[in-house]
């Protein structure tokens, strides 16, 4: 019934967005997956996109021997967070000595929380953004690129 999946598809997809449905726990009419005529206007087929291109992104890797200041860590953050896609990284800093971190930033989302053991020690970091838009140079005299070993650019 027409009237039924048109009201299915808004109980699904208030405000337009997409539904996430559990198929475990819900029963999903047929028509709205398949050609029964019945056609829901709030969802709509559209074309596979291209694949990634490889060229599409930038990544910049860095690392320390030594330990690195939160504070400077936060201000790089706060300063690159509209260029970055995604960055993730394991530091020891400065103010908290003997503890390791996890970074983990995907789009503005940013985690930092604190690792079991001590085994590694310095700072790793990888960044991911769109080709063009990341001044490797810069980002890595920012983190004090005169002492750390910087890896291939990607």
């Amino acid at each position: 019934d027409d009237a039924a999946v048109e009201a299915l598809s808004g109980l699904l997809s208030p405000a337009g967005k997409p539904p996430v449905i559990d198929m475990a726990r819900e029963a999903l009419p047929t028509g709205l997956f398949l050609d029964t005529g019945a056609r829901p206007t709030r969802f709509t087929a559209v074309a596979a996109g291209e694949p990634h291109r490889s060229d599409r992104f930038a990544t910049v890797e860095w690392q320390s021997p030594g330990a690195l200041s939160l504070t400077a860590l936060q201000a790089l953050i706060a300063e690159y967070a509209l260029i970055l896609i995604r960055a993730k990284g394991i530091f020891h800093f400065h103010e908290k000595p003997g503890r390791r971190y996890l970074l983990q930033m995907v789009g503005r989302r940013v985690t930092l929380e604190p690792l079991p053991g001590d085994d590694q020690p310095g700072c790793r970091l990888v960044m991911i953004a769109e080709a063009g838009r990341l001044d490797r140079q810069a980002l890595l005299a920012r983190l004090g690129a005169e002492t750390a070993t910087p890896c291939a650019n990607h």
